[in-house]
């Protein structure tokens, strides 16, 4: 899904004027996660998927905002445990 932000006129230059090293599109895109997360449309699965990252790092992600998962849905246990599966049976266990 592509999303459109509609600035005032001259703001998208006066931005990149005093932050041009900053990626506008993808702080509007954490943004927007991190408020799914928060109003718990979302859970750390997906904002990881949203992201492009795994679960894990989400977290990692989260707890550097100090923002935290509140629960684990039944999806999200259950990719903890393919992905936790996969991990022991790459290492032959």
């Amino acid at each position: 899904m592509a999303i459109t932000i509609e600035l005032p006129v001259g703001m998208e230059e006066r931005l990149r004027a005093k932050a041009p090293d900053v990626d506008f599109e993808r702080e509007a895109k954490i943004g927007l996660a991190i408020e799914l997360f928060r109003k718990e449309t979302i859970g750390i699965f997906e904002l990881g998927l949203i992201l492009g990252m795994d679960r894990f790092d989400a977290e990692v992600f989260l707890a550097r905002r100090k923002e935290y998962a509140q629960t684990l849905t039944k999806e999200e246990v259950w990719q903890d445990f393919l992905n936790l599966n996969k991990m022991l049976k790459d290492k032959g266990r």
